[in-house]
């Protein structure tokens, strides 16, 4: 391979025409990997589907209370407190995923309206932090 016209990073890999014809299949299904997932980013399926994990989760556990009430522990290899536990994260995980978003596009409607002062908008960002930062701005928000 003569360096001066492929230059000294070339390899003959590079310029097999076969081989830059799977690099470009590759890249091009990543890029359409990639539109999906901005697509799908601009809807609301994924906080759709927290909020159906944590209902699931909800049934979920009231059925293995209901299911296991007055009765021995089960044989499993984890504990019936790891399993309650697990789904309670779960679902709530779910459920914060959902409001986080929530609270994330009621700011921008909320700014969309008319101008704020800025303490406003640290409001909002404390809220998606927690109950407290939601109580006040439920209560900054309703005196508005």
């Amino acid at each position: 391979m003569d360096p001066r016209k492929y230059g000294p990073l070339h390899t003959i890999e590079e310029t097999n025409p076969e081989s830059r014809r799977n690099r470009h299949d590759m890249y091009h299904h990543h890029s359409i990997k990639k539109s999906i997932c901005a697509k799908l980013s601009q809807t609301w399926i994924f906080e759709f589907l927290g909020f159906l994990a944590s209902l699931l989760c909800i049934g979920a556990t009231a059925t293995v209370l209901r299911w296991y009430d007055n009765q021995l522990a089960p044989d499993w290899p984890v504990t019936l407190n790891f399993v309650l536990s697990l789904l309670g994260n779960v679902g709530f995980a779910g459920t914060i995923f959902g409001v986080q978003a929530t609270i994330a596009q009621l700011k921008y409607i909320w700014f969309a309206k008319r101008p704020w002062p800025l303490a406003d908008l640290v409001g909002f960002q404390k809220a998606r932090g927690g109950v407290i930062g939601v109580a006040q701005l439920l209560w900054t928000a309703g005196a508005e």
